[in-house]
């Protein structure tokens, strides 16, 4: 019965180390982060009181989240995993419950750690599922091999279970065979061990690589670039109104990287080829060596629904992409530019565009102020205003084909956009959809866009009463957003609330087709931007 008990403890513990390899598998692939195990450290960090962080010279917090926390914590994981084995034996629900807490306490970690997303969950959950699948593995090999559950009966040691397996006669060899069945459970959670064991290696390896390249990130000084100075006047004095500069970490993201790139700045390079005079392979160095402009600009993705996050206002510097077309020489004829970055993907954008300096299209590296995140495309990005970043916005660029649209055309998938000017379109930032307000003086507000032509002028309507100019922020930038706001004297009772924009040539936005549209009123060309204004509902009540 011991040594039975020893045997179903240690599959429980192996398939624990096959969850936890698995977690810092993922954790090295997907984020810059150490894995769960080393993430609880820093969980704990972030709970100390501030007074226990020094105490006399001496910094507490080295000593209470040190080696020693990370053993007792290796070591609880071990004592847990060994009572889900055993506790597996029987068939019974407690190994699932014991699973689920450590993914709680694991999700509830992640949680804790600084600038946390929801991609950090995804080793936590990997590893549940690790372990459950090996632990499911391992009770079945046991099985077969005849071994009971540690309750199952005196001295059965590890004869055949009658339940789930013939009932022999003992004979003569009974001890070979019981060493042998002891063999290949031994082996059998020995190689789970090693695959998780394995996995946390290439983990490691991998996301030492990530990490590496993220720190030559942070330590780049690109002396040639300035930080972002937002012009005078843009603002409203609407809080709840999206600010000018969209941070870094809030501005959206749109790919199709599973796994962001990480490469080193030293290694990435730009291969510029195609119908051109002479093929050009452009280093990092090269690039940030070159003249630099920057330019506010306003990207918008192309699924962008009205009023929706698929948005964002950044300063970009960069290389102008006319210039470095220069340095290739575009032959005649040539009017489309393949770009494909490190991911894979790839997008067709207009000679004529990249060509044009009146454009003002880019080949960034830096993001308001700072070289570019790794999410939004370092080392290298293209920037274009006025265009859906799915025709071109391509991260993590590393080559650009010069060819002609005819020829592109004949090869493109017919799903994937080859021409997608961005739409002018508006949002109601404040207040929110659905929101509850006093009877009186409301104030609304939010952001409109036109690129590359800019903002003219912003309206606003109430239960299709007629539009109103609303009050704009400074829109000298024109590939860049306005602030905008008004006040609406609203009685009670149930309002609708509609924006709409016109650039400065007086295009108004376009309002969706009442036959084609849905519940947001959008419409359109899914593959040329949605059509539609933005609106919002709100209940008014008397003021108390």
């Amino acid at each position: 019965m011991r040594e039975a008990r020893l045997l179903w403890s240690v599959v429980g513990v192996a398939a624990a180390a096959l969850g936890a390899g698995l977690g810092e598998l993922a954790a090295g692939a997907l984020t810059l982060r150490n894995g769960p195990v080393l993430g609880f450290r820093e969980a704990v960090v972030v709970l100390l009181p501030d007074e226990f962080v020094v105490h006399n010279g001496i910094d507490l917090v080295a000593i209470a989240t040190g080696p020693l926390l990370v053993v007792l914590f290796v070591g609880a994981l071990v004592a847990l995993a060994a009572s889900a084995g055993v506790a597996a034996a029987d068939g019974s629900r407690r190994p699932a419950v014991l699973a689920l807490l450590v993914g709680l306490l694991g999700l509830g970690s992640e949680w804790l750690r600084p600038d946390s997303s929801l991609v950090d969950v995804v080793p936590v959950l990997l590893g549940v599922l690790g372990f459950g699948a090996g632990l499911t593995v391992l009770r079945r090999v046991l099985r077969r091999q005849g071994v009971p559950g540690p309750d199952e009966g005196p001295d059965e040691g590890l004869d055949p279970d009658p339940t789930e397996a013939p009932q022999v006669e003992a004979a003569p060899d009974a001890p070979a065979r019981v060493a042998a069945n002891r063999r290949t459970v031994l082996g059998a959670a020995a190689a789970t061990a090693a695959l998780g064991l394995a996995a946390a290696v290439v983990g490691e390896v991998v996301g030492r690589g990530r990490r590496a390249v993220e720190q030559g990130r942070r330590l780049l000084r690109l002396t040639m670039i300035s930080a972002p100075q937002e012009p005078a006047d843009v603002a409203v004095g609407l809080d709840e109104v999206a600010p000018w500069t969209t941070p870094n970490d809030d501005f959206y993201r749109q790919d199709a990287a599973v796994v962001v790139p990480a490469i080193a700045a030293e290694e990435w390079t730009l291969r510029i080829h195609g119908e051109v005079e002479r093929e050009v392979v452009l280093s990092y160095e090269q690039l940030i060596g070159m003249a630099v402009r920057e330019q506010w600009v306003t990207l918008v993705g192309l699924t962008y629904e009205p009023g929706g996050g698929q948005v964002g206002n950044a300063w970009w510097s960069g290389v102008p992409t006319h210039r470095l077309l220069q340095l290739a020489g575009v032959r005649t004829g040539a009017d489309a530019v393949v770009q494909t970055g490190d991911d894979g993907w790839r997008c067709v954008t207009a000679t004529q565009v990249l060509e044009d300096p009146g454009r003002r299209a880019l080949l960034a590296f830096a993001m308001n102020g700072e070289a570019l995140p790794l999410e939004h495309g370092f080392p290298a990005r293209t920037v274009v205003p006025g265009l859906y970043g799915g025709v071109s916005a391509c991260k993590w660029v590393v080559d650009w084909e010069v060819t002609r649209l005819d020829v592109v055309e004949a090869s493109w998938d017919e799903d994937r956009p080859l021409r997608a000017p961005v739409r002018i379109a508006s949002r109601i930032d404040t207040p929110a959809d659905g929101a509850e307000l006093v009877a009186g003086p409301v104030e609304v507000g939010g952001v409109a866009w036109a690129p590359p032509i800019g903002v003219g002028a912003v309206e606003v309507e109430v239960d299709g009463g007629g539009w109103e100019l609303a009050a704009l922020g400074a829109a000298s930038q024109t590939d860049a957003w306005a602030q905008w706001r008004t006040t609406l004297d609203l009685a009670p009772g149930t309002h609708r609330v509609r924006v709409r924009v016109r650039d400065r040539v007086g295009v108004e936005q376009e309002d969706a087709d009442e036959d084609d549209a849905s519940g947001d009123e959008a419409s359109g060309d899914a593959a040329t931007g949605a059509v539609g204004l933005h609106e919002i509902q709100v209940e008014v009540v008397e003021p108390d």
